[in-house]
């Protein structure tokens, strides 16, 4: 990496894919190298899909880079320590399949991970199973598959399963994935055994599917049953092997406060994993994982859609995100390191995070809210007060099909002047007192190659006048931002509120970005 400070009457720059150079008259030529490429990481053991016999892997490969140094390799979120090129690292096994993660990063902030799925079939006895899905409904030649899950939320492919012995209704298989097949009309009694505990479910068999009917559930996760206040949601997950279908967000309230939880179900209702949430916001990304924990003390989590580890982590804590085309997550928020320190907290930014890696962009908002107040008279506090806070954002960002996210905010410059006379009785009394708040409304866009551009959609000026301390004028009217929804033919469709003194208007405009 380079940099340079040049100045010359005829200047010119050419920019290139990987290389910045400036050339003018007479002068020699400076180059300035950019390095946006990953390191190379590979991982040589183990393999994709290997079955491990101890409850302890090493991790080996090689990791380098070009341009830059590698700065940082870490194993399953764990820090390793290399010499040259080669690494190893020691990762502890849970009973089941578990995940593999290498993440490299080089003094440039880019990123290289790899990630695989190794087993470890070696099962301690459950203090509990449990059967899902439950409640299924099959017509007659319809199949369903089920899985047996311990307490801890892990599948297990151990179990044995059994009908009752002379029922025709339906037939199982055996094995790790067994298939229930209905065969007649009725309803029979599905039991699963693993290492002596026992769960049963009912399957009721029907000629035909009524229109709207259900096929299955899922079991309510416990501490979130019967005498609390609970809710829940699905979000779909995309298309993986071996992965999630979709997502079962979960939370209850019994009087100590709120807990969440977050279930991978396949799409014919098999858990696969569960584990708890520090909040309910959620969302997955395009890889068949899961965006989870965007809190002040967490940061943000891409969790494994086959086995809920999380595959990395980032220090962008905010917002709901909106998901680009090309896997990249886009949210408005803080680093959440810098929110666990004492005040004063950092302006707002947008964050820019990579689906696969993890890798984070930060871009600071382009302005932000300035408040001037100037105190005159004989008493209080005689001067200027100068205060910079975050601009007034919309709430969500939103993406199109090119990749393109879009924000609005309202950028507020309020000037401000107070009189301060000493009363008869000695009290320091505000005689005076008159305001200016200047709104500029302004859309903000973050084209996908990284680059960004602001428009101003409208202004507006309110005033206030007041004497003795009681507001006695006013004028003009404020603005509010609302949000920024493609229109899916390359213009943005715009909507902010103006606040007048006792009124509210919703406005609505159509922005044309391909129009300068």
């Amino acid at each position: 990496m380079a940099s340079a400070r040049v100045a010359a009457r005829h200047l010119s720059a050419l920019v290139g894919r990987r290389s910045l150079r400036c050339r003018w008259n007479r002068l020699p030529t400076v180059t300035l190298s950019i390095d946006e490429t990953p390191p190379a990481l590979t991982v040589t053991s183990p393999t994709d899909g290997q079955t491990i016999s101890t409850s302890t892997v090493s991790a080996m490969g090689s990791v380098s880079d070009g341009l830059s140094q590698v700065s940082g390799l870490t194993c399953n979120g764990t820090a390793v320590t290399f010499s040259g090129s080669s690494f190893s690292c020691n990762i502890s096994l849970q009973p089941g399949v578990n995940l593999i993660a290498i993440r490299a990063t080089d003094t440039a902030g880019n990123v290289a991970l790899v990630k695989m799925h190794v087993t470890y079939p070696v099962y301690p006895v459950p203090a509990s199973i449990t059967i899902t899905p439950t409640n299924v409904n099959l017509a007659v030649g319809q199949r369903q598959q089920f899985t047996a899950t311990d307490d801890q939320g892990r599948p297990r492919p151990d179990a044995t399963w059994s009908l009752p012995r002379r029922t025709t209704l339906a037939t199982i298989t055996t094995g790790s994935t067994p298939v229930l097949t209905a065969n007649a009309v009725g309803q029979v009694t599905l039991t699963a055994t693993v290492q002596g505990k026992t769960a049963q479910t009912a399957v009721n068999i029907v000629t035909t599917m009524a229109s709207g009917s259900s096929n299955w559930t899922v079991p309510p996760l416990p501490g979130l049953a019967a005498g609390n206040t609970a809710f829940g949601h699905f979000v779909p997950a995309s298309p993986s092997n071996n992965g999630a279908g979709l997502y079962s967000v979960e939370g209850g309230s019994n009087g100590n406060g709120e807990t969440y939880a977050l279930r991978a179900l396949t799409s014919d209702g098999q858990q696969l994993w569960q584990r708890p949430l520090s909040t309910a916001i959620v969302g997955p990304d395009l890889y068949g994982g899961i965006l989870v924990g965007w809190t002040p003390s967490s940061g943000m989590a891409d969790f494994d859609g086959q086995t809920g580890s999380p595959i990395w982590s980032s220090n962008f804590a905010g917002s709901i995100v909106a998901l680009r085309t090309d896997g990249n997550a886009v949210g408005l928020g803080w680093d959440a390191q810098q929110l666990q320190q004492p005040p004063p907290h950092p302006p707002i930014s947008v964050f820019v995070v990579n689906g696969a890696t993890g890798q984070t962009t930060q871009i600071p908002m382009p302005e932000r809210y300035i408040s001037a107040t100037t105190s005159t008279g004989n008493c209080g506090s005689i001067g200027i007060q100068n205060i910079a806070s975050d601009a007034f954002i919309s709430n969500t960002v939103t993406t199109d099909a090119d990749g393109n996210a879009y924000l609005e905010y309202v950028a507020r410059n309020t000037n401000a002047t107070v009189v301060n006379q000493t009363a008869p009785d000695l009290r320091c009394v505000e005689t005076a007192f008159s305001e200016t708040v200047k709104d500029r409304l302004v859309l903000m866009t973050i084209f996908a190659n990284g680059n960004t551009s602001t428009t101003q959609l409208a202004s507006r000026i309110y005033t206030q006048v007041g004497a003795g301390g009681a507001q006695s004028s006013w004028g003009g009217s404020s603005l509010s931002p609302g949000s920024a929804t493609p229109d899916g033919q390359g213009g943005v469709l715009a909507t902010w509120s103006e606040l007048f003194v006792d009124t509210m208007d919703m406005v609505i405009a159509l922005w044309d970005r391909s129009i300068p």
